[in-house]
This record gives structure tokens, sequence and C-alpha cells, in this order.
């Protein structure tokens, strides 16, 4: 007999009529909350894609520095017509978090923008630039970064999955299942669970990194409007500048080169803390010699251009703001 089954059983009396509890035993009785279970090994006949599509509770957001030598903070006006080279000096990490402007009404940076950018031989000569990219202007990004003296050697993707459209599905599930009358609705009531799902946002599923299962994830894609196909993803170009006369230790991961991550639809260019807490972990694995560390102290390997305002200062790592 399993526990459950025990447990539902044990809640009856010897007429199989459910127990009274008075008021001082139902206040004593505290409900786990569906989504805070663990994950069970997958099952025969369950999805496989729907147990990986839900956030394991393992991830601990970083905590700031504690030591402000650990870290560097710059804030200007234009980050485009900032001279960088006075900040730091051969960088082997460049990761610029840009927000493209692709039409009228959008906020966001212009590949002009990305022409105007100080990135001498001085700041970065054997190193890699992370940029993000649409697929609009990809090649022009390619271009211009080719001109500067780099060149491409891989990308990364994250796959967005639409939070609305994952909680609507996750709704007209369990209002399907309802309808269903099965056995064990008599155990079932007995236990009644709150349902989450009937008042939790969009913004609170990204925030607290709840997701539904699902067993059809192309059904949860974002989909932003484009000529042919919709645009379901975020991609991460890589490019190096290479010098013969120096070496750049690289450590291959076997990390894939895609993850998914959780979005609001209409704002698809918003990583999740997790997601850029993923995209941290990965440059700073394949660049050891980057990381902070006593024999690097004070001379910083890694730098973020337009740096999220809301984010902290990250170890070992120069963040370059930008605010008018």
């Amino acid at each position: 007999m399993s526990q459950e089954t025990l447990a539902a059983c044990q809640s009856l009396d010897k007429f199989a009529h459910p127990k009274k509890v008075s008021p001082v035993q139902k206040s004593q009785i505290i409900e786990e909350p569906p989504l805070q279970k663990k994950i069970k090994p997958t099952e025969p006949g369950e999805d496989q894609l729907s147990l990986l599509l839900k956030w394991r509770s393992s991830y601990i957001p970083p905590q700031k520095p504690t030591n402000e030598d650990e870290y560097k903070k710059i804030i200007c006006k234009d980050i485009s017509s900032e001279k960088l080279e006075q900040h730091a000096g051969d960088v082997s990490a460049l990761f610029i978090n840009i927000k493209w402007k692709l039409s009228e009404g959008q906020s966001g940076k212009s590949i002009e923008d990305l022409k105007k950018l100080a990135i001498s031989d001085k700041l970065i000569n054997n190193g890699i630039i992370f940029i993000w990219s649409e697929k609009e202007i990809l090649s022009q990004i390619v271009d211009v970064l080719e001109a500067k003296g780099f060149n491409y050697i891989e990308n990364f993707m994250i796959n967005q999955l639409s939070a609305d459209k994952a909680l609507e599905m996750q709704r007209k599930n369990q209002n399907q299942q309802s309808k269903e009358k099965k056995i064990t609705d008599f155990f079932k009531r007995l236990t009644p669970q709150k349902n989450i799902w009937s008042d939790i946002t969009p913004e609170q599923c990204i925030e607290q990194e709840k997701f539904p299962p699902n067993n059809y994830v192309q059904d949860i894609f974002v989909n932003s409007e484009y000529s042919f196909f919709r645009k379901s993803k975020k991609i991460l170009l890589m490019l190096r500048k290479f010098n013969k006369d120096a070496q750049l230790e690289l450590r291959h991961q076997r990390t894939s080169d895609i993850f998914f991550d959780i979005f609001e639809q209409n704002k698809p260019n918003d990583v999740s803390k997790k997601g850029m807490e993923f995209v941290y972990k990965m440059i700073e694995t394949l660049l050891p010699k980057a990381n902070y560390s006593e024999e690097n102290k004070g001379a910083f390997k890694m730098m973020e251009l337009y740096a999220d305002d809301k984010s902290q200062p990250r170890k070992g790592w120069i963040s370059v703001y930008e605010q008018e």
C-alpha cells in the first residue's frame, strides 16, 4: 500500500466517513504547494521533455561581492562614444549585452551605435566578443565586427518559451481534468489543494521560476513577427580576435549550445535572471584564466557593455552601465 493510499484511509472513520477535524487541528495542517514537490524520475509513458522543462530548485541567485576590489562598476552617458580602453586593457571576454532597435517606437541600439564602439587593440587584443543578435541584422553585426578585426567562431541560442501561453495551457488542462470523473476524486476531496494557476500572472511565473509541464513544447514558443518564420529564439554570437604572439586558454565544455528560458510575449528581449546566470557561467567556464584570482587581482579580464540597471556587480567583471 502506498503512503498516499495509507494517508487517505487513515482520514476515514470505521464507517468510511471522513473524520471530523477540529479547528485547532485544521490550523496545524500545512499543505505543501504542488510546485514545491521534487521532480520525480521519469516513469514509463511519461513525456521526458515535460520533466526537463520544470525548473529545478537548485538555482541560487549570486550574491553581490563583499569586497569592492573584486569588481568594477562604470556609469557613463553614451557607451558608444566612451573610451573603453581607459577602464580596462587586454580583456579576454567582451560581453555586449545590447538590446536592438528594430522598428520605430522601439527602444534600443542601432548598427551605427555598434560601429561607433571603441573596441581597440588595447582593450581586447586576443579574446572573444559575445554579442546578442537578431535575424534581421545578423549579417550586419558580423560585418561590423569583422571590420574591427574579429572572426565569427560560434553561436549560442536561447529558445524562448512564452509564460502567457504556458499558463493558459495549464489552465485549460486543469479545466478539462475537472470535468473527468475518476474513482480517485473521492480521496482527492479529502485533501483539497488550491489551484495556483488560476491566480498566477506571467510576471510571477518568471520571477518565481515556476513552469507547468507541457507535452507539446512547440505550442508555447514565443512567436515574434518575421518575414519567413516566426522568431522564437535569442542568438548570442561569438567572434574572436586572434594574436599569434599570445595564447588564450579555452576550456571546451560539454554544455549544449541551446537552453530554454521563459519570456513574456511583449518583452522578448528580457532574459530571466536564471538565463543570464547561465550565460555568465558559460563565459566564465570557457575562459578560466579570465576569472578573478589573486594572480590577476585588479586586472579584470571580463567586461560587460550595456549592463542591466537592475543587475548587481559580478565578481571579476567590469560592468559598464549607460545612464542619461
